[in-house]
């Protein structure tokens, strides 16, 4: 029986871009969809790169500020984009990208709390009544608009509308605990946050008709606020065959990722391990890929031991090349009590690739993470809990290599059985149709 495709709008706060988490995570759950049937909708200057999606609605933030400052200003606009084809985004110029990036870069090292409820009273005053927006959702009529769950209160704000516009369903996505009191500030204006996004957040899910949650230990918390309607996704990659490669000389490990939030730290310690270890001679090399912010201490820090590099940006092609290339992959997570309760529950994107990949798992970081949970369990990985042991187990390694083939056809097959691309593609098919009701 052929499948319907219901039209979906996504709401983004970035653009889709798959050289992101956030992109990169879209393209794995609608890589399947047609293309007429899908259309999205996001709210920043920044380059859109996936072959999914052609149809979309921009509106930024300096639009926003130019429209409350001058009623007859234009606020947002509605374009056909294939990035497959080349095509370039009209009216988008690359220098308010790359300002846009350092100031959303300056944010994501500083979120201050005024500065994130200026930028909320921003959108509240600046997008009402947005024509604009309004057309475009008249012109898409989406059976059903997707959102992951932003600690954002205006893109909320922006759900609820449309969806009162259209009187489409709404199925929701949550990757991080944005909602539990299980976190540690001494800020009062953290916690007036808190509250603030738990009930923006307690709304969206309830206009929701499924909530999709990335671990099992997120889904157990998460059903005791929200019920059935939290449903386990990962994100989902193609498993096409086994194909290991021998350890070389010197091994080479490879990060790609996140390095925020205290994970640069384990890395460093990581760093500090392999200048002790190639003091005499170069035996083990890492290369940390990141699109992360980092200042000069992270860098300093994260590049201390000999045979250590962070390499440029690079793309979702050069990605897959360099985990290709690797021996061995790195995985990390904070120690830090405030970053760990922070990540507790995630299970990071980078994971299915890295499970994909044919390659061994060195991961770091404490046993109760989501994420550390699901490689030990599946004994997927080489699993370090305490950092202090971090590198007498890479030293173990770099001894003696034959490890790595084994843990690689095991993370291979956790792979295979939990996280393929049909499997979380059929999933969000079955709750994004609502054949899940049938």
């Amino acid at each position: 029986m052929e499948q319907t495709y219901p039209k979906v709008l996504v709401l983004t706060r970035n653009a889709w871009n798959n050289n992101n988490c956030t992109g990169n995570t879209l393209s794995s759950f609608f890589a399947s969809w047609p293309k007429e049937r899908i259309a999205n909708a996001f709210f920043r200057a920044e380059k859109i790169s996936n072959t999914i999606c052609t149809d979309y609605y921009r509106v930024t933030e300096q639009e926003v500020l130019r429209h409350i400052l001058n009623k007859n200003a234009s606020l947002g606009r509605e374009f056909t984009y294939s990035h497959a084809d080349g095509d370039d985004i009209p009216e988008q110029n690359d220098n308010d990208i790359r300002r846009n990036a350092k100031l959303y870069s300056f944010f994501s090292r500083n979120r201050w709390n005024l500065a994130i409820w200026a930028r909320d009273i921003l959108w509240a005053a600046g997008n009402r009544k947005n024509k604009s927006f309004d057309s475009f959702l008249e012109r898409i009529q989406p059976d059903v608009i997707y959102m992951p769950c932003y600690d954002s209160v205006y893109m909320h704000r922006i759900l609820r509308h449309a969806a009162e516009k259209t009187g489409a369903r709404v199925v929701l996505f949550t990757g991080d605990d944005t909602y539990t009191f299980r976190q540690i500030s001494f800020s009062p204006l953290f916690w007036i946050n808190r509250f603030i996004n738990r009930a923006v957040m307690r709304h969206s899910v309830r206009l929701a008709d499924t909530l999709f949650v990335v671990s099992e230990l997120q889904k157990e918390e998460y059903r005791k606020y929200f019920g059935d309607k939290c449903v386990l996704l990962h994100k989902g990659a193609e498993f096409n065959g086994f194909s290991p490669k021998e350890p070389s000389d010197p091994i080479k490990i490879v990060y790609t990722g996140n390095i925020s939030s205290g994970r640069w730290k384990t890395i460093a310690a990581l760093s500090r391990a392999i200048g002790e270890i190639n003091r005499e001679k170069t035996r083990v090399t890492l290369d940390v890929y990141s699109l992360s912010a980092r200042s000069e201490k992270m860098v300093r820090e994260m590049s201390s031991g000999k045979g250590v590099s962070l390499m440029p940006p690079a793309s979702s092609a050069q990605i897959k090349s360099a985990l290709k290339n690797a021996d061995l992959l790195l995985f990390v997570e904070p120690f830090g009590l405030r970053d760990s309760l922070k990540w507790r529950l995630s299970f990071s994107t980078k994971l299915t690739d890295y499970l994909a990949s044919s390659r061994a798992i060195l991961a770091a970081g404490p046993e109760k993470l989501a994420s550390m949970s699901f490689l030990r369990e599946n004994d997927a990985a080489i699993c370090v809990n305490d950092i202090s042991q971090l590198g007498e187990k890479l030293g173990c390694i770099v001894d003696d290599p034959s490890c790595l083939l084994e843990y690689a056809e095991k993370a291979y097959l956790c792979g295979s059985e939990k996280c393929t691309a049909e499997v979380t593609q059929n999933t969000v098919y079955k709750y994004l149709s609502g054949e899940n009701y049938d």
